[in-house]
């Protein structure tokens, strides 16, 4: 398993741990890096997790079972995403699955305020998180746009390439909502 931008290893560890998985934590923080390997280390895991300090683009190749990425892809920005799935998808097994977590805002549609598409209280809290939670990141990327500019080429190899996988009928289920009803947005989606 592979957790990119790992923070302080706490999903390396608790993976290693209740799992036995042989997990590896990727983040660029030195500090973090140090904490998260004496914590492993501590509880007597470090034969099946570690955390290195390296950038994302640096990961030796190899391949990867799951790949995790929990708010970080934020910090990669939207100009970078595509060179960032490629990476992704270079690491991860045919057969794998990639969980992607971000914070995303929402675009108000016809309520939104232009020039953005925002509401009021998605900009709001865009700002309230450039300031707060991931000051110089680019949390302003929805759910929307990241499934049109990465989704049907990218995203749908989180899933693996079998298209027997239980969760590729979820993603299809989730694309035939957003194209029969895109104004709805994520929150509708059942």
């Amino acid at each position: 398993m592979l957790d990119i931008g790992c923070g302080w290893g706490t999903l390396a560890m608790h993976a290693a741990k209740n799992y036995g998985a042989k997990a590896t934590g990727i983040t660029i923080a030195e500090k973090q890096t140090a904490f998260g390997n004496a914590r492993i280390a501590k509880a007597g895991l470090a034969d099946k997790a570690r955390i290195e300090c390296l950038d994302y683009r640096a990961i030796p190749p190899r391949e990867y079972d799951r790949i995790s990425s929990l708010e970080m892809v934020e910090h990669v920005g939207i100009k970078n995403l595509p060179k960032y799935f490629k990476q992704v998808h270079t690491l991860l097994k045919d057969d794998g699955l990639f969980l992607l977590q971000f914070a995303g805002l929402r675009r108000g549609g016809g309520q939104g305020v232009p020039p953005l598409g925002m509401r009021a209280e998605d900009m709001i809290w865009g700002l309230f998180m450039n300031k707060y939670i991931f000051p110089g990141a680019d949390a302003s990327l929805p759910l929307s746009e990241m499934w049109q500019g990465h989704g049907e080429g990218r995203l749908r190899h989180s899933f693996g390439r079998k298209r027997e996988h239980p969760l590729f009928a979820h993603h299809q289920e989730v694309a035939r909502q957003l194209a029969e009803e895109p104004r709805r947005g994520a929150r509708g989606l059942r």
